[in-house]
């Protein structure tokens, strides 16, 4: 099954922070039948423990694959797969310039940013409290560059960089999610650059 990123705020994301390097939902879809032609999309979806799923209007798509088959499952879209019989599968990330000259970042940050925020912001959470996190910091665009160009193997350019790396510093010093165990925390308003830690 595969839903679009479209539907993020609708699939009850585990809360960022969680491990793993992906965007994962709560609900489990193996007993569902999410079918976008299908009369009850939610069958088997419990819509009173997911209420959002049915009130976003959600829709997947699913197929079986038989043995040859390729699946192309686009960026951010969530997916999940149940083998029926002993199976192997192999995943290959790709991305490439499309017709128009436009570079794999560049169409994820027109196409699926929130899910791209989602995805950065879950990393940026699960390193908050390490002391390694004060370099990040202290060379947050350089940062940023870098673990994109590890993941996938492309630049972000220089418009891109700086937006992210606004969204970390906008989510850290948010108060809902600031603590005093943050190992930052002293270093006060990271907003004003000169507060960010020297390295």
């Amino acid at each position: 099954r595969m839903f679009a990123p479209e539907f993020l705020s609708s699939m009850y994301c585990n809360k960022r922070g969680s491990k793993g390097r992906t965007i994962q939902s709560q609900i489990d879809f193996s007993e569902s039948d999410c079918d976008m032609y299908d009369e009850d999309r939610d069958a088997g979806i419990n819509t009173m423990k997911y209420p959002l799923f049915k009130a976003g209007n959600v829709y997947g798509y699913s197929t079986v694959l038989q043995p040859g088959d390729i699946l192309y499952i686009p960026a951010f879209w969530f997916h999940q797969i149940t083998s029926l019989t002993k199976s192997i599968s192999v995943n290959y990330f790709c991305g490439d310039y499309d017709d128009e000259n436009n570079h794999f970042p560049s169409r994820i940050f027109q196409s699926c940013f929130e899910s791209l925020k989602f995805w950065f912001l879950n990393i940026i959470e699960q390193n908050r409290t390490y002391e390694q996190f004060l370099s990040v910091l202290g060379n947050l665009q350089t940062s940023v560059y870098n673990t994109f160009y590890k993941q996938w193997h492309d630049f972000l350019t220089d418009a891109q960089v700086k937006q992210l790396s606004d969204e970390v510093i906008q989510y850290l010093m948010d108060e809902q999610s600031r603590s005093e165990q943050d190992i930052f925390y002293k270093y006060g308003d990271l907003r004003n650059p000169q507060n960010r830690p020297k390295v």
